[in-house]
């Protein structure tokens, strides 16, 4: 069985900090990206970054990480990298939400340093706290 290299190179990441001027935040976002040749979509929002980008490349694809990193000042600690034979996106795009990750609950962001891994009953017990607010 005769494989290739993977052609495309994939990573998914979410940073909580915290962001304003999200229009001109957008505008870095993309000339970081063109910059690196990556493509791909980033949810903004007050309380940070939600992201899945690739590049044809893993140079090009660690030197976009790196770039980001160094501009925002924050160190990202959870890529999630992966690679393709199949090109996953034609296009940068980045958008402007309310919430990085949906939860009904703007502005609400985990606190630093600290990871809050709920169990599935835990999840259902706060959608449904939620709900009835």
């Amino acid at each position: 069985m005769n494989q290739s290299a993977p052609s495309h190179f994939i990573s998914t990441f979410y940073h909580f900090f915290p962001l304003s001027n999200l229009e001109t935040v957008k505008t870095e976002l993309k000339n970081i990206a063109e910059k690196h040749t990556t493509l791909g979509l980033i949810v903004i929002g007050p309380e940070g970054f939600n992201s899945t980008v690739s590049a044809e490349s893993a140079e090009n694809l660690a030197a976009f990480k790196a770039s980001l990193q160094t501009h925002y000042n924050i160190t990202i600690n959870n890529f999630k990298d992966s690679f393709s034979d199949v090109a996953p996106f034609r296009r940068f795009s980045v958008k402007v939400r309310d919430e990085i990750v949906t939860a009904g609950i703007p502005g609400r962001s985990p606190e630093p340093g600290i990871n809050h891994h709920l169990s599935p009953e835990q999840w259902d017990h706060v959608l449904k706290r939620r709900d009835q607010s």
